[in-house]
């Protein structure tokens, strides 16, 4: 008898296992993504909040469609664009949000700046050595 009851109990929690797996396993996924998204949220959140605390002084440059249609990027218009404003590659890229590397890259003609940071160049253009100065000072970014 206890043969019959040692594997009558193994087969039922064998198939209770496997039901719970079953009902468990998609809801693990509905949390995964709950997770990224709330993430993501946070990210958004934390973004509008220095966004906002950034606007403040900042001077506001807007770049068209056209505008960044029409405009050239090389290694070399991009160094005299930081040298004529007196940045360094660094501060370059804090003011862009990239990388130093970013900005060394583009110098050197090895890669092509993405839209967004073609659209901070085409404001960096606009603005003078005064205002970039003053927002390095200030910690901001375009």
């Amino acid at each position: 008898m206890s043969k019959l009851h040692t594997a009558l109990n193994s087969e039922i929690t064998r198939l209770a296992r496997r039901e719970v797996r079953q009902a468990v396993t998609p809801l693990l996924a509905a949390i995964r993504k709950l997770k990224d998204g709330s993430a993501r949220l946070k990210a958004e959140i934390e973004a509008l909040k220095s966004g906002r605390a950034q606007a403040g002084a900042r001077p506001a440059v807007a770049v068209s469609d056209a505008e960044l249609k029409a405009a050239r990027f090389s290694g070399r218009l991009i160094r005299k664009l930081r040298t004529r404003l007196g940045l360094t590659a660094a501060e370059m890229a804090k003011l862009m949000g990239v990388s130093s590397f970013s900005v060394f890259a583009w110098e050197g003609g090895r890669i092509r700046p993405r839209q967004e940071s073609q659209k901070a160049l085409i404001a960096l253009r606009k603005l003078n050595k005064r205002d970039v100065r003053k927002m390095v000072k200030e910690g901001k970014s375009l």
